[in-house]
């Protein structure tokens, strides 16, 4: 295993236990500690951004290519993360329509900076168009968000 993939699986795999255990605070306690979890989620946003810019210097050394997609998506994860730490009384009310352009942005990103081939390739555009088909479901049904 080379030594630049070992930063990128590691900062995921923090990501993903951090964010496991927000999922276990999140439905233990909702209602009680609603903005601490929505000033969470923008931390975590937050972080997200950075890590994805920190993955496009790797990737564009790794990979080649244009890598631009990845470091639009880190900033403006920085950016929703910074308005949810900042303004979470608005951010608790708007969550739902943040995270639907979150998805498309995010699926259209996917769409064209995944250079795999194959049936790989053929899951990773099935998941980033349900992304975007999700993403927009939310944008004009923000109900729905509620209750999935």
């Amino acid at each position: 295993m080379e030594k630049g993939n070992q930063g990128i699986k590691w900062s995921s795999l923090i990501m993903g236990v951090l964010l496991l255990m927000l999922a276990v605070v999140i439905f233990t306690f909702p209602i009680e500690n609603f903005y601490a979890i929505t000033w969470l989620i923008g931390l975590f946003v937050l972080i997200n951004g950075v890590i994805q810019i920190v993955y496009r210097r790797k990737a564009k050394t790794l990979v080649g290519g244009n890598q631009n997609w990845i470091l639009f998506m880190g900033i403006v994860d920085i950016l929703f993360g910074l308005i949810v730490i900042f303004n979470v009384g608005a951010s608790s009310a708007f969550f739902i329509y943040m995270f639907a352009f979150w998805f498309i942005f995010s699926s259209i990103a996917g769409l064209f900076t995944f250079s795999g081939s194959g049936s790989l390739k053929l899951i990773s555009v099935i998941f980033n168009l349900l992304g975007i088909v999700f993403g927009v479901i939310l944008l004009f049904n923000p109900l729905m968000g509620i209750v999935f």
